[in-house]
């Protein structure tokens, strides 16, 4: 991989790496500059940053100095210019706080990426100084449009590779029940780092009484019509493997009704598919964007912590039979009320991703010190991060899920795994948005 001045960290595929490519193909072709793209996994070997010496780094989240595999870049990098893609933003009411930058490192040393208006005033209310703040918009909203939406698989190839009937109504299901798939060591790092117990074990417990009842439906519809293909999605954490251990616990032979599938990202499965359903998984406002009928799954009354102002734009789903009615249904309404919400709040630019090409260029092109970024001098009381307690702590869950049988909760944590899916995504968006090259 060719050493470049501006590394680009990706955490999760699904969500982040389409974005990276499409900005770092235009980026290459406009200024004949490379965007390097490289994996934000704890087993990245030293090798592949030991030549760089970047003037940007991209990161894909920064709430504090002390997470683990940013204090690896920031002993490694301390003096380079830090922007942070901020890739979660919309938050229901018990994550607005908890996920909010906490430190002087994350507050006064970063530049933030904001898809809104209303995102950069909650930023400077907690003390980031305007200048610090990128208003964009939404770059992966982006790619539902032309001519990004081009390069993503279509029905035809999806049904093929996945043996499902292109001629059935494909009904989309990008899961988002995410407290009840936690682990109790995860539950309580989660506490740990700043969550209210109290209000955690509410939003756990809703959400495995909620997915406990949906599932009911889904296997219900499952057995009622041969006319549906219902695809359930585990969120971009989670591998598929555990999603369905932990499904057939709850519900013994649900998977056979279902297509669990986790392969390519959410874009090319909303764009497939006739119907959108989820919990409160910001992929509903994705599918709005994609003019796809949107509703979300409501078996019980939300608790007060996981409600977001925008759900009261989407149409819910409160009962079963209403459920297997839209099955039946062909033409369902588009979700206007929510898609006009997000194209006024999240396009600030007309395209997000030219601009924050462009923007990533002007930072690039400062060479004047950044006075505001010089004053590091707090870098020496970071301490290196422990790896050998997580390397440890990770060997010791290796076995435990050997003895007892059971699947890896997290999927995609090789960085060699996320090295081949990133050249082949930025191979993919090069010939989508540039052209094959020609050979000689």
């Amino acid at each position: 991989m060719k050493k470049g001045n501006i590394i680009w960290f990706i955490e999760h595929i699904s969500r982040e790496l389409d974005v990276a490519c499409a900005v770092s193909v235009l980026f290459k072709k406009k200024f004949g500059q490379k965007i390097t793209i490289l994996p934000f996994t704890s087993d990245l070997p030293p090798v592949y940053l030991k030549d760089f010496h970047p003037k940007i780094i991209i990161l894909p989240y920064c709430y504090s100095v002390n997470d683990r595999m940013l204090k690896k870049i920031l002993l490694k990098f301390p003096d380079v210019i830090y922007f942070n893609m901020a890739w979660e933003q919309i938050f229901y009411k018990a994550n607005l706080e908890y996920k909010a930058p906490q430190d002087w490192f994350a507050k006064e040393q970063v530049l933030h990426h904001c898809w809104s208006r209303e995102r950069s005033e909650f930023l400077q209310k907690r003390g980031i100084p305007r200048e610090n703040i990128i208003i964009n918009g939404h770059p992966a909203y982006k790619l539902y449009k032309k001519p990004y939406n081009k390069i993503f698989k279509n029905r035809l190839n999806l049904s093929k590779k996945f043996n499902l009937d292109p001629k059935k109504k494909w009904i989309f299901f990008p899961e988002n029940y995410s407290w009840f798939f936690y682990s109790d060591h995860q539950f309580e790092e989660i506490i740990k780092n700043g969550q209210d117990r109290k209000t955690a074990l509410i939003m756990r417990n809703y959400c495995g009484k909620a997915i406990f009842e949906v599932l009911k439906w889904l296997q219900t519809a499952g057995d009622k019509f041969n006319n549906v293909e219902i695809i359930l999605r585990p969120r971009p954490a989670i591998s598929a493997a555990y999603f369905t251990s932990v499904l057939e616990k709850l519900s013994p032979g649900i998977t056979s009704k279902l297509n669990i599938i986790k392969d390519y990202s959410v874009r090319e499965w909303i764009l497939a598919s006739n119907m959108v359903v989820s919990s409160f998984s910001t992929s509903l406002i994705e599918a709005s964007i994609a003019d796809r009928p949107t509703f979300m799954l409501e078996p019980y009354k939300l608790p007060n912590a996981l409600i977001a102002p925008w759900y009261k734009l989407v149409k819910k789903i409160k009962t079963q039979s209403h459920f297997l009615n839209l099955c039946r249904e062909i033409h369902l309404e588009e979700p206007k009320l929510l898609k006009s919400w997000a194209i006024r709040k999240f396009f600030v630019n007309s395209d997000p991703i030219i601009s924050l090409m462009d923007c990533i260029r002007k930072i690039y092109l400062n060479d004047k010190p950044i006075n505001r970024f010089q004053n590091r001098m707090k870098f020496k009381n970071i301490s290196e991060p422990n790896t050998g307690w997580y390397w440890l702590i990770g060997f010791l869950g290796l076995i435990k899920r050997k003895i007892l049988k059971q699947q890896a909760y997290y999927l995609n944590d090789d960085s060699k795994i996320y090295l081949r899916q990133i050249n082949s995504r930025y191979t993919a968006f090069k010939e989508g948005l540039i052209g094959k090259s020609k050979s000689k």
